[in-house]
């Protein structure tokens, strides 16, 4: 095979265009030296998967380690509600009520915590779970919450019958 040298200038350009194609993909940012690629990429993927991770109180646990102000039904049931609520607010004592006849109605398969903000109790809890308003968590996924005065009792009832019928 002959070498014509336009062709291995082509040849030496090309992988030259390539080599910037790569280092525009990376940023700018230099490519790792034999060795350093586990250690040093680990790292990058580390702290961005860090950076984009969300703490929730279900993820840590925190749910059940919580001391409630009053508590119903079966706490090893199938559906898990944990109310933090304000109950001198008059709706938010209504979503309650309406969650403890359910809790009735199912008493082996829902089981009910309350947490009331109103008290210094429901308040620490409140804090410990990293909750900042009030608001209503099914199997610790939060369905009524900011505001909890958008949610209606019919809204809340079909989310604890939806988390029944799973």
């Amino acid at each position: 095979m002959r070498k014509d040298p336009i062709t291995s200038l082509l040849l030496i350009l090309s992988l030259i265009g390539l080599l910037a194609i790569v280092n525009l993909t990376l940023g700018g940012k230099k490519l790792p030296a034999p060795g350093e690629e586990h250690t040093h990429s680990l790292g990058i993927i580390a702290q961005e998967s860090k950076e984009e991770q969300v703490i929730t109180p279900s993820s840590l646990g925190t749910l059940a380690s919580l001391t409630p102000n009053e508590s119903l039904g079966n706490l090893q049931g199938k559906v898990i509600i944990d109310a933090f609520v304000n109950l001198s607010d008059r709706h938010q004592a209504l979503l309650v009520s309406e969650l403890k006849s359910l809790v009735n109605k199912y008493p082996q398969l829902i089981g009910l915590r309350i947490f009331d903000l109103d008290t210094p109790e429901g308040l620490r809890e409140k804090t410990r779970a990293a909750i900042n308003a009030p608001g209503i968590l099914i199997n610790a996924d939060p369905v009524a919450y900011k505001p909890i005065s958008n949610y209606t009792v019919t809204e809340v009832r079909a989310k604890v019958l939806q988390a029944l019928s799973k």
